[in-house]
């Protein structure tokens, strides 16, 4: 019988804009009329977007879940008006939003620009040391403190003072924070040879005449949605991650990058444990672009027409499924769900980051332009085994909308890493979402 195993933003004080007494800090008056814009959170992501085109202009947007209310914050010294202007004629009033919020205006002294070009120097200082030998848990630039932020494991004897030496401290802050990163793919060691068992209708046998599986995310019928179990075993090993998103054509899958190498054959199954057997529905494809490694996303691509545009979402064993549809738009406060195919789908996350370098030690690697979702339960939004399985908005309205694809987590900080969906769309192949 076959067995199945379920495997501290540090933040600004913001500034009022109805009691700032006039001075250096205080908004000037064409700021004031922006508490008359309200902002549909479905317009957010090209707000968001838009700011991040003009890093010269604005020093940052999110969204202020606490005080329920978008920040655009612009440089000290710039005209305001022309700046916000050009982002309301993005994002006109909706006459109907299920979620929406005014936006408010702060001033921060350094542009994105300033602080883009200040991640990519503490960035060049923090790659002389390796990944596994280093301290750094992340480094990024924090648009609501105006410095970037280089985040060290307290784990590691004395981390903040070998960090501090190598920084600006004027420009940058060291944060020490509890645990390590970990990629969540899954891989065990095996005793070969291992027996692999292709399950179909036609081979009920091969199962001690069990019924046959699925359709769920460990086994999956053709055509395949989404969110299920991908799986490789070679050289003593067996390896398995999840499925993101497909692109339009249906002719390419996303996963993480880190999962498998280029040329590889995938399997959509399971591997049982104390069976030594791979239980697999069918061959999925090659591998044929992958982008993982220091300064890059995690990413990668299967060549493949056997999935459909559909997204499995709830358990493991007994999902549902939504139509699929990436959204490239994202922006720091919308909320996130993981959706692997070991966790299943676990929402109740936050981004509270983006363009994020993420170090992890186990696998030597900083991949950089990551997203970080933070979990507001105390249940992580992923484990091992849901590495390349999608990462959606917390909405099920209009189906399963993927901004990314699950890379790994920092479980005592309960915080998931991810690539953004645009971003991979445009880095491996076929290059487009299309």
């Amino acid at each position: 019988m076959l067995h199945r195993r379920a495997f501290t933003i540090v933040t600004a004080v913001v500034l009022g804009l109805t009691a700032l007494a006039p001075g250096a800090n205080s908004a000037p008056a064409e700021m004031q009329d922006e508490a008359a814009w309200v902002l549909a959170e479905e317009d957010a992501g090209a707000v968001r977007a838009y700011v991040e085109q003009h890093p010269q202009d604005f020093s940052g947007f999110w969204l202020d879940r606490t005080r329920n209310r978008f920040v655009v914050a612009v440089p000290e010294g710039l005209d305001v008006a022309p700046r916000t202007g050009a982002l309301r004629r993005l994002a006109p009033v909706r006459v109907t939003s299920a979620h929406a919020a005014p936006v408010e205006v702060q001033r921060r002294p350094a542009s994105l620009a300033v602080l883009n070009d200040a991640l990519a120097k503490v960035g060049d200082k923090l790659r002389e040391v390796a990944p596994a030998a280093s301290p750094v848990n992340s480094w990024y630039a924090d648009e609501q403190l105006g410095k970037v932020v280089v985040k060290v494991s307290e784990d590691v004897a004395g981390a903040t003072a070998s960090v501090a030496g190598l920084v600006d401290a004027d420009l940058v802050s060291v944060v020490p924070e509890k645990g390590r990163n970990t990629t969540h793919n899954a891989v065990v060691s095996v005793q070969e040879p291992v027996k692999a068992v292709r399950v179909t209708r036609a081979r009920v046998d091969e199962l001690n005449a069990m019924a046959y599986p699925g359709p769920d995310r460990e086994y999956d019928h053709l055509p395949f949605y989404t969110g299920n179990r991908i799986i490789r075993w070679d050289e003593g090993r067996v390896s398995w991650c999840s499925s993101a998103a497909v692109n339009y054509a249906r002719t390419h899958m996303y996963t993480a990058g880190h999962c498998f190498v280029v040329g590889e054959e995938i399997l959509q199954g399971y591997y049982d444990q104390p069976t030594n057997t791979v239980y697999y529905s069918d061959e999925i494809g090659p591998v044929v672009s992958s982008q993982w490694g220091n300064n890059r996303i995690d990413a990668q691509s299967v060549s493949t027409t056997k999935y459909t545009n559909r997204q499995y979402h709830g358990t493991v064993t007994t999902p549902t499924n939504l139509m699929q549809f990436k959204d490239t738009s994202s922006f720091v406060g919308m909320r996130v769900c993981g959706n692997g195919s070991v966790s299943g789908t676990r929402c109740a996350g936050e981004l509270v980051r983006t363009n994020v370098c993420v170090s992890y030690p186990d696998a030597g690697v900083s991949p950089c332009g990551m997203s970080v979702a933070q979990s507001l339960t105390n249940t992580p939004l992923s484990q091992p085994g849901d590495s390349g399985g999608p990462v959606i908005r917390d909405s099920t309205g209009t189906g399963a909308q993927v901004v990314g694809i699950i890379s790994g987590g920092n479980e005592a900080q309960r915080t998931l890493f991810y690539s953004p969906i645009a971003a991979a769309c445009a880095q491996v192949s076929p290059f487009t979402c299309d």
